[in-house]
């Protein structure tokens, strides 16, 4: 009586779809961080007085950056807030997207004058 052994080419088959889907959607996932980090990194509002604090960019996450200003909070929302909407403004106007589409949180630092800065954005 003799046993055909089973064929191994499904196997191979399936594992080869595997490989290509993993590869695709890494290097899609790869692309679509790689592109927010760098948008994050360029349109970004850099107040003239900034001391970077620490900054937090995970692969496929949320991007943090947060900042120390010396100035008082409402002079650093009031920076914040006029430089983004600028910067909005001149891409609706020119059909870019050149302006930081992020979001920001600014509080009274622990020394009593100073602001911390909190920037971030949603990436895929």
């Amino acid at each position: 009586m003799d046993h055909e052994l089973p064929s191994i080419r499904p196997l191979k088959g399936c594992l080869i779809v595997l490989a290509a889907v993993v590869l695709c959607v890494g290097s899609v996932s790869a692309t679509f961080d790689a592109r927010c980090m760098s948008t994050f990194s360029t349109n970004l509002p850099r107040h003239p007085e900034a001391q970077m604090v620490q900054e937090f960019y995970p692969f496929l996450g949320t991007k943090f950056l947060y900042v120390y200003v010396p100035d008082d909070p409402v002079t650093v929302q009031t920076w914040y807030s006029q430089r983004t909407h600028v910067a909005k403004r001149n891409d609706r106007l020119n059909g870019t997207y050149t302006a930081w589409y992020g979001r920001w949180r600014s509080t009274r630092a622990a020394d009593g004058t100073g602001t911390d800065v909190i920037l971030w954005v949603d990436c895929p």
